[in-house]
Parts: structure tokens; sequence; C-alpha cells
């Protein structure tokens, strides 16, 4: 598969949690991107995705490993706007 095939499947992963998490199908929006962690646990974005849905279900110990694994990839500014939802939520 080429790099922007993963690209897309990337953007399509999140984009699909993102929808179903806005749509307060909060269970839907996390089966979805541990599907996609699965096929790509190296992603950041994914990683990053996954510790935000996390942090709406209080597992925060798991969300804050998710969060450590996309720090490379995201970096600082995405990471804080992620905590900050989640400590003003």
């Amino acid at each position: 598969m080429s790099a922007g095939a993963n690209m897309s499947n990337l953007h399509s992963a999140i984009a699909q949690s993102q929808s179903l998490f806005s749509a307060r199908k909060y269970q839907e929006a996390l089966l979805a991107i541990e599907s996609a962690v699965l096929t790509d646990p190296e992603l950041g974005e994914l990683q990053a995705e996954l510790g935000r849905v996390l942090c709406y279900f209080q597992r925060e110990n798991e969300a804050v490993e998710c969060l450590e694994k996309a720090w490379p990839a995201v970096g600082c500014s995405e990471l804080a706007a992620i905590l900050a939802n989640y400590v003003n939520s």
C-alpha cells in the first residue's frame, strides 16, 4: 500500500472516530479507533485520537500511554489541547 493510501486511511479512521464521538456514540468511537490502532500501532495520530477517547471513559492510565506514544508524531500543542479539553470537561 502506498504512503498516500496509508495517510488516507489514517485520516478516515480519525474522522470516523471523531464523527461518532460528536454524535455521542462514544463506545462506537472507541471501538473504531481501537481497531485502527491495531492495524498500525506506531501511528502517533491514531494514538492521540485513542488517548482523547480514552479520556472520556476516564481511563487515564491508558490515555497517558497513548498520548506518550503520540508525542513524536503530533507534538506538544495537540496533546496540550487534548489534555485541556479533558481537564475542563
